[in-house]
């Protein structure tokens, strides 16, 4: 069988400065790197109860290996638990309260980290998201609970455990009322009585992060009214209360928000899309601001962004440990991916600018085909559908595959989440039905459902009330799936729908036989699949997921496949294999 020959890496020369000082023999130490994780990054059904697993590349010294840092977004924030392995090459910490469903975590090693000789480890973030339960999808209720006097106008929401009970709580916004309201959850669907907070004029997004790390959830908000644009920062007390909020001052009107780890400090940072919604010319710009893990924040120079209006979505889309961001530009129709340089500053792809739907108004990144690599997906305002660009791990993607909403007219807000529990993430967009003219169609929520390869059909979309401008997800009466609660301004009202867990398990889905040999290998590898296979997509995976080679063979009679390995250095790596007839991973190693 002919065999298949990726190209040669080019080897570039050292710089002289480099040269001069391996010559001489003054090379500084090189201290611990990252060599593989688990949870893997980007991994979309973690255990409740999992630990994290890191493996470096020396000993990590047992003063330093508590600086790892396990960050929450729905509980607790900064975990507390039990660390071992100090001293070794392996770290394993166990949390001591369990992943709440669809919790998305982030790990920072620090450069406080340090190998045994007390060089500083290189600094690494990477996410994961917590499993949820198998459910039917298909949720219920039809109450739409009233906020308040219908004296403001509803703006964001979020969910989280704000009292360590175990139980997610409520946080609505009030776009006139200048309040943020604050309801502690039952755990049954229900939630208690409101407390208000004046978190200055118009509040807009709301992020739950533990900015001082002290292990309870603070609140930081943005503002769009006045003169002045803020965030503000509140601190929480770990028992649903928050202090006074401290406001940081932005340049403009902030469109999107996120709360990560840019630097990789150990410390949560703040990055804002700054810019007015219109179709007008002033600036945007990008703004960092860097937290020093007490809750005070120092300011980056603004980073210029255009004249268009865009949204944002942050992650690690090149796979190197650094956190990047892209935005979704709601005049041009693309996407452009920006890339961090793990210190607070990016810098743009030299990549053209990704073709999307019409006019996006929302963007996330998400790994939703299950390979490690975070994909973007847009919502189109105008079009009524939603766009799908799988990432390659290295800060590209395809093109974008669209997708028509069923139901609905207008988006204005997408999620990623794994609403059937089946271990990938499904796609929820809330939709408002009363722009454009008349007849209007109902408000929803359309769900996409996901075959595991970013296929996806629609489910039975969730009527809620009229014009749903925010959404959140989580297992709001702890039966372990994930529920859905959407902000209303029409009549100024949330709508709480609940999904139905399925009690017996889901069929796995079909694995391809596959067997690999000689393990360990040198030179050659040589996959045995089914016979006559037909066109198959081979990948070969460093330890940490990265592809560093790919193939595409035709699979003939005798199943057999060869893989040239030269130039591969040794250790251990994963071959992924994807036919029509299903996918298989097996571990193997290179001497």
């Amino acid at each position: 069988m002919k065999q298949l020959i990726p190209s040669r890496p080019r080897l570039l020369p050292l710089a002289p400065t480099i040269l001069a000082t391996l010559l001489s023999g003054t090379a500084t130490a090189q201290g611990p790197t990252l060599v593989s994780s688990s949870p893997a990054r980007n991994a979309v059904a973690v255990p409740a109860a999992g630990s994290v697993g890191l493996t470096f590349s020396q000993a990590v010294s047992a003063a330093s290996a508590g600086n790892v840092r396990v960050f929450g977004s729905m509980r607790q924030g900064l975990r507390t638990g039990t660390l071992s392995g100090g001293g070794s090459s392996a770290l394993t910490f166990q949390p001591q309260q369990a992943f709440m469903p669809g919790e998305q975590v982030s790990v920072t090693v620090p450069a406080t980290v340090q190998g045994t000789a007390g060089a500083a480890a290189t600094p690494y973030v990477y996410q994961f998201r917590a499993a949820s339960a198998p459910a039917t999808a298909t949720f219920s209720g039809t109450t739409n609970t009233a906020i308040g006097n219908n004296a403001g106008a509803p703006s964001a929401v979020q969910v989280a455990d704000l009292n360590g009970d175990g139980n997610l709580d409520l946080v609505l916004g009030d776009g006139l009322g200048n309040n943020l309201d604050v309801r502690l959850g039952n755990g049954q669907g229900g939630f208690g009585a409101s407390t208000n907070y004046n978190f200055g004029t118009i509040p807009g997004q709301i992020i739950t992060a533990d900015v001082n790390n002290d292990n309870k959830l603070d609140l930081v908000v943005s503002n769009n009214g006045g003169v002045t644009r803020y965030v503000h920062v509140a601190l929480g007390d770990g028992q649903g209360a928050f202090g006074t909020p401290v406001a940081l001052t932005l340049p403009s009107i902030i469109q999107s928000m996120a709360v990560v780890d840019v630097n990789g400090d150990g410390n949560l940072d703040i990055l804002t899309f700054n810019g007015p919604p219109t179709f007008s010319l002033d600036p945007r710009t990008v703004s960092v601001r860097l937290g020093n893990g007490t809750g005070q924040f120092t300011a980056l120079p603004d980073l210029p962004m255009g004249t268009t209006s865009k949204v944002m979505a942050t992650g690690d889309i090149d796979n190197d440990g650094k956190m990047d961001f892209v935005l979704a530009d709601f005049t041009q129709s693309t996407v452009q991916a920006y890339f961090g340089d793990g210190a607070g500053g990016f810098t743009v792809s030299a990549a053209a600018a990704l073709s999307v739907g019409a006019n996006p108004g929302s963007v996330i990144l998400a790994d939703l085909n299950n390979d490690g690599n975070l994909d973007v997906a847009t919502a189109s305002t105008s079009a009524n559908s939603v766009s799908v660009s799988l990432g390659n791990g290295r800060g590209g993607f395809a093109a974008a595959s669209t997708q028509a909403l069923t139901s609905g007219r207008t988006p204005m807000k997408l999620q990623a989440a794994d609403v059937d529990g089946d271990a990938d993430l499904d796609l929820l967009v809330a939709n408002n039905g009363r722009t454009g003219a008349a007849p209007f169609p109902a408000d929803v929520v359309n769900v996409l459902l996901n075959g595991g390869q970013a296929a996806f059909t629609a489910g039975s979309p969730v009527p809620v009330d009229l014009i749903p401008v925010d959404m959140a997800v989580g297992d709001l009466n702890n039966d372990g799936t994930l529920d859905l609660l959407t902000i209303n301004r029409n009549n100024f009202t949330y709508s709480l729908r609940t999904n139905a867990r399925v009690t017996a398990k889901k069929a796995a889905r079909e694995e391809l036989p596959l067997a690999v040999y000689p393990n360990p290998a040198r030179e050659e590898l040589t996959l045995e699949l089914p016979g006559g296979s037909g066109r198959a997509t081979v990948e070969i995976l460093s330890a940490l997921g990265q592809r560093v080679r790919s193939f595409t063979p035709t699979v003939a009679g005798n199943g057999r496949v060869q893989l040239p390995l030269q130039s591969l250095q040794a250790g251990m790596y994963l071959v992924r294999v994807s036919t029509a007839a299903g996918t298989a991973t097996r571990q193997f190693m290179v001497e």
